[in-house]
C-alpha cells in the first residue's frame, strides 16, 4: 500500500502507485508549502449555519501577506464559497494573486456552498461523506465562482474539515485539479464521522484515478518512544483527556501528536515537530 493509506479501503490510498513518492530526497532538503484555509467567520463551537457567511476579516489579509512577502513565502490561499463570491472579500485576494504573490486554491465548506440539499450536521460537514452527485455539484459551484472572480480555475484543493472521501479524487481530476492538501497526517476524525488519517505519514505521493493528483498531507506526526504503536496508544488514551492522560504521556516523552499549524499549537510545538520530521 502507498504511504497515503490510512486504513479501511482509504480513498487516499493508491496501491498501484506505491513507488511514485513525490517527497524530495534527503539530499534535496525539505520543501515547505504554506496553505491558508480561507473561509467565512463563524463560531466553531456552534451548529453549522448556512447563513453564517460574514467575511469582514478578509480586508486585513494584507497584514499577513506583508509577513509572507518579507519571508519570501508565496502562500496558497484555499478559498471557500463565501470568500470567493463576496465583493467584501475576493478583491483583496485577487490583487495579491494578480501581483504574483500567492496562488488561489479551493476549499469546500459544504454547508455554505450551493446547492445546499443535504441535511446540515456533523457527518455532512465532511464533504467526502456527501453523495457523489452532490459533492460534485458543490465542487463545480465553488470552482466556477473562483474562475469568475479570480480569472482562472483552481489547480489545488483542500477539503473542509479534511473531509476527503471515496469519490473526491475522481471528481478533482475530472475538474482539472492537480494538487490536494486535504489529508491531515496522524489525525483521526472518525469519531465525528470523518476520515481516519492516523496511520498516514507526511510524505507526498502521486495518486488519484490517473496518477495525476499530487497528494500533499498537512504535516503531522506522533512524537515519542512508541513507534508504530503510537496511533493505537493515542486512540486509547484520548477518551482519558479528562484525567489529563494524553498530556502526561506527552510530558514523559512517550507519545505526543502534533500538526504543523499555528491553530492550537505554539511555536515550541512547531519547532519540535519540524525537527522530528
Amino acid at each position: 500500500m502507498s504511504s497515503l493509506d490510512h486504513g479501511g479501503g482509504s480513498p487516499y490510498a493508491a496501491p498501484q502507485l506505491a513507488d511514485r513518492r513525490a517527497s524530495p530526497s534527503p539530499e534535496e532538503g525539505p520543501i515547505l508549502c504554506t496553505v491558508i484555509s480561507t473561509e467565512e467567520e463563524f463560531d466553531w463551537s456552534k451548529a453549522f449555519d448556512p447563513k453564517s457567511t460574514r467575511v469582514e476579516a478578509a480586508q486585513y489579509i494584507g497584514r499577513a501577506q506583508d509577513m509572507f512577502d518579507a519571508a519570501g513565502v508565496r502562500p496558497v490561499y484555499v478559498v471557500d464559497y463565501p470568500i470567493a463570491s463576496s465583493e467584501d472579500a475576493y478583491p483583496y485576494f485577487r490583487e495579491i494573486q494578480d501581483s504574483g504573490r500567492c496562488e488561489i486554491g479551493a476549499h469546500l465548506h459544504p454547508w455554505v456552498t450551493p446547492p445546499v440539499e443535504e441535511q446540515i450536521g456533523l457527518p455532512n460537514s465532511f464533504p467526502g461523506n456527501l453523495p457523489r452527485e452532490l459533492e460534485g455539484a458543490k465542487l463545480e459551484s465553488l470552482f466556477a465562482m473562483i474562475e469568475r472572480n479570480f480569472g482562472q480555475r483552481p489547480s489545488s484543493y483542500q477539503a473542509g474539515r479534511y473531509g476527503f472521501g471515496p469519490r473526491t479524487a475522481e471528481l478533482l481530476r475530472a475538474s482539472g485539479v492537480e494538487v490536494d492538501f486535504s489529508a491531515s497526517a496522524a489525525f483521526d476524525f472518525s469519531f465525528e464521522g470523518g476520515p481516519d488519517f492516523s496511520r498516514l505519514t507526511s510524505e507526498s505521493v502521486w495518486g488519484g484515478p490517473d496518477g495525476g493528483l499530487l497528494c500533499v498531507p498537512v504535516s503531522g506526526a506522533y512524537l515519542g518512544r512508541l513507534g508504530s504503536l503510537a496511533p493505537l496508544a493515542h486512540r486509547l488514551s484520548s477518551p482519558l483527556t479528562w484525567a489529563r492522560v494524553p498530556g502526561l504521556l506527552a510530558r514523559l516523552g512517550i507519545i505526543e501528536r502534533l500538526r504543523l499549524s499555528p491553530e492550537g499549537y505554539d511555536l515550541d510545538d512547531l519547532r519540535r515537530l519540524t525537527h522530528w520530521l
